[in-house]
């Protein structure tokens, strides 16, 4: 049946449920889009939120401190560490054979038995008993610190019966050796740690990341002023009337019969010169 052509049909009805839908429909949409507004309106109020920021936490904050003024260096260790043996000099010296002669810091209560050796100013060519996994390639920082720029690992080390160590592949350790000239002294040390445990490398670099090199003055006493000047300390065989580092510009103080004479450190400064008591100057004597 054709709708339209029906004389029954109510249009006026039809007219009003069409216009009620229009004005239902678009005030339903209107409603929406007020909402919607309204809503952005008070997101934009809110406070704004922070994204907090990461606290990064220094692990070494409570560490204990070493310092060796008279070197000029110091270092943190973990608190669980502890010095076994400090004979490092305390104050400046020339780079000589001194290979009983150093500090080691230890962690004794760990299964894998960390530990750093240092040694400071040996002469170059001075065999030491070990041989290392890792080499570190170190280099000073403009802060008057240390920082790795190489990590190499070492190629396997022949054993040589009567060289008096053991290639590092057989001795169970892991060994990182990093050295070189750091601000005034040269630095040879060695970090070692068991196999099959713990890795301890993150632990040593936490501790090189806190190297430091100290200012230092010129050491006031008679011996810092024999090593300040460019000379050695010696033992030597003195007039007991002489006590230590006398004034051997002078001909007397060691020139007494064993008898009448006892040993005391006196300072060797080299041909053609001699310790006035204070430094190394030129020798006035023929």
């Amino acid at each position: 049946m054709n709708l339209l052509k029906d004389p029954r049909t109510n249009w006026k009805y039809i007219l009003i449920v069409i216009i009620l839908a229009i004005v239902i429909g678009g005030g339903i949409l209107a409603y929406q889009q007020w909402w919607v507004k309204k809503q952005l309106e008070n997101l934009s109020e809110l406070p704004e939120l922070k994204i907090p920021e990461k606290i990064t936490q220094d692990e070494t904050a409570n560490w204990k401190t070493y310092e060796n003024e008279g070197l000029g260096f110091s270092f943190k260790y973990p608190q669980d560490w502890i010095i076994t043996n400090d004979t490092l000099p305390k104050i400046k010296t020339p780079r000589e054979v001194m290979t009983n002669q150093y500090l080691e810091i230890v962690n004794n209560s760990a299964l894998e038995i960390p530990k750093w050796r240092i040694y400071v100013n040996l002469i170059i060519g001075v065999g030491l008993p070990f041989s290392p996994d890792i080499g570190y390639s170190t280099s000073p920082t403009e802060e008057r610190g240390v920082e790795v720029i190489q990590r190499k690992e070492e190629a396997p080390a022949p054993f040589l019966p009567g060289s008096g160590f053991t290639p590092h592949q057989l001795d169970g350790k892991i060994t990182i050796s990093a050295g070189g000239q750091w601000g005034d002294n040269y630095y040879d040390s060695y970090f070692t740690f068991k196999e099959g445990g713990k890795g301890y490398e993150p632990t040593f670099n936490q501790i090189l990341s806190t190297f430091k090199f100290i200012e230092t003055e010129k050491n006031p006493t008679k011996e810092g002023a024999c090593v300040n000047s460019g000379g050695t300390v010696e033992t030597s065989l003195c007039c007991e009337s002489a006590s230590d580092f006398p004034d051997l510009c002078l001909i007397g103080p060691c020139g007494c019969s064993p008898e009448n004479s006892h040993q005391i450190k006196t300072c060797d400064c080299g041909p053609e010169k001699c310790f006035n008591g204070t430094e190394c100057v030129a020798s006035q004597n023929p």
